[in-house]
């Protein structure tokens, strides 16, 4: 976590001296595995021995699991296959899940503007799998990416501004997935393209069986097994990590990097 502190004008305001360089917050935070990891953006699975942290408070579920190994933790990211999903029906998805298409903090779904906005995005598409990729293409295209930003906005703002960081990718995408009726969560985490591991955000959708996850910071459809999910839920509970991994104690181990 950051803990904030006050300054003056001037000391806040001050411009980095000549051979000073201000500190890269992403860098600072970032973990590395004791080995590269090839084309992580396409790994079907990725198995990883995590020690020197209290891991126990990440999910498990069918896209990942998280096991005790002595003084380790063994974490096995292996996300549904968009290919394996079964094709309900929006309805059908929403089903028992109600709660994940209501509007929540940051996340105001019940728009006009929103639900006009997912309607037009979704079309006449009622498979909950097409109509979360057609939100997502959507989304990836708008936006612009803006590391400036630090605070957590709502869909409107970010909608109308259309730039921002991973987690406003992450609100947007989720919220129009609830605008359109698809039961949608935030998820926060890890991700990595070569073996340095960074925190980011993403969604999920409710496909009427289990959770695919939807990154619309990239292109592909497919989510990697480079996503490590520390927190899913609402804003408020997504983006609140208890269990922050220290990057000065964590030893990351690459176990297996399947393509």
């Amino acid at each position: 976590g950051m803990v904030l502190q006050s300054e003056s004008k001037a000391v806040a305001l001050a411009k980095p001296g000549k051979d000073e360089q201000p500190p890269d917050l992403v860098l600072i935070n970032s973990l590395k595995s004791d080995k590269p990891i090839d084309d992580a953006l396409h790994l079907s699975e990725l198995k990883l021995r995590i020690s020197g942290d209290d891991l126990s408070g990440i999910p498990s579920d069918p896209g990942q699991s998280v096991t005790k190994d002595g003084d380790a933790w063994i974490v096995d990211v292996h996300p549904t296959r968009l290919a394996d999903s079964v094709s309900a029906s929006i309805v059908q998805a929403e089903a028992g899940y109600e709660q994940w298409a209501k509007p929540s903090l940051y996340m105001p779904s019940n728009s006009q503007k929103l639900r006009e906005l997912a309607g037009k995005i979704v079309g006449k598409s009622k498979d909950v799998v097409a109509a979360s990729l057609a939100i997502k293409q959507y989304v990836n295209k708008i936006m612009k990416p803006d590391m400036g930003i630090g605070v957590a906005r709502d869909a409107s703002q970010i909608l109308r501004e259309k730039k921002g960081k991973c987690t406003d990718y992450a609100i947007l995408t989720t919220t129009l997935m609830r605008a359109a009726g698809i039961p949608a969560r935030v998820a926060v985490g890890l991700v990595t393209g070569d073996g340095t591991f960074y925190y980011h955000a993403w969604s999920e959708a409710w496909d009427g069986k289990r959770w695919i996850g939807i990154d619309s910071t990239i292109e592909d459809e497919q989510l990697s097994a480079c996503h490590i999910k520390l927190a899913d839920g609402n804003v408020e509970e997504g983006f609140k990590i208890s269990y922050p991994i220290d990057p000065a104690q964590v030893k990351i181990e690459l176990l297996v990097a399947r393509h």
